[in-house]
């Protein structure tokens, strides 16, 4: 599997009527939108990061990452980091892929609809872009971080000691990096990441 950019497009969600998680009716699924500015970057060993910030107003909306694992048509994110609890290990997070007539990628699965607090079917939309290569890089220690690159994207994440998540998303435009989206608390470009560099 090559490394690869994932650029969410649009997200529709559908409670669940039973304890199979039947789909039931297609009127129930709600319209499709998209809020954030959701990037994700997988290297070819299945290692990811995810990083979703609100579109209006910048605050982050999500940021996890993991390892990709594929079981036969079911695609299953390991959470092993997440911005939204300390308990990363606990997450729902899988899917089943399917390839649009445009080449889009839809992803149908279930997880925690944020805005409800409990588990719901969902679909997702996505714009897939392969990288020649990527790169994930996971620091552990008191502070844990994590970082990816892959083409012009450049994402990273991590918690301080104290409990407190940050996050940001950097493109690369006229051979120059330029951070899109960022935590207020995230640090300075310079101070930490020396793949994000400007030659």
């Amino acid at each position: 599997m090559p490394a690869s950019i994932s650029i969410r497009t649009g997200i529709r969600w559908m409670e669940i009527n039973d304890d199979e998680g039947n789909n039931g009716d297609e009127a129930r699924w709600g319209e499709w939108s998209e809020p954030t500015d959701t990037v994700v970057l997988t290297a070819s060993n299945g290692w990811f990061l995810d990083v979703r910030f609100l579109s209006h107003g910048g605050d982050l909306d999500w940021a996890f990452a993991g390892k990709r694992r594929v079981e036969g048509k079911i695609t299953k994110f390991e959470h092993m980091i997440d911005s939204r609890t300390a308990d990363a290990a606990t997450v729902v997070d899988e899917g089943e892929n399917v390839e649009m007539e445009d080449g889009s990628i839809v992803e149908r699965g279930k997880m925690i609809n944020p805005a409800t607090g409990t588990l719901m079917l969902y679909e997702e939309k996505w714009r897939e872009e392969e990288g020649s290569e990527g790169l994930v890089i996971r620091r552990k220690g008191k502070e844990e971080t994590w970082q990816a690159i892959v083409g012009d994207y450049q994402l990273a994440l991590g918690r301080y000691q104290d409990g407190a998540f940050w996050a940001w998303q950097a493109r690369k435009k006229d051979g120059v990096w330029e951070r899109v989206h960022a935590t207020k608390n995230a640090m300075p470009e310079d101070s930490h990441w020396v793949i994000l560099a400007n030659e």
